[in-house]
């Protein structure tokens, strides 16, 4: 599952501040798990030592769509079910 940022300010990285679309995957998993005041605000580190169900799947092709070997093959979160 991946999050799309809609701006990113400096300082980049650790520190560095993000603005997530109303609409996309980090803003519905924010209200989903904290409510719709809540989630306004909300930063990573609210979900930071929490533990979470989630729906995992094995890549088996590359970007070109090419099949991966089965020692090139991994792992990816694909979707966070719910929170325990």
């Amino acid at each position: 599952m991946s999050f799309n940022a809609k701006t990113i300010k400096r300082p980049f990285g650790r520190n560095g501040k993000f603005t997530a679309a109303r609409r996309g995957n980090y803003g519905k998993l924010m209200r989903r798990f904290f409510g719709t005041e809540e989630s306004t605000g909300a930063t990573p580190n609210a979900l930071k030592d929490k533990l979470f169900i989630v729906s995992v799947r094995t890549v088996e092709k590359d970007e070109k769509q090419r099949r991966l070997r089965k020692e090139e093959r991994y792992s990816v979160i694909d979707k966070i079910v719910d929170y325990a």
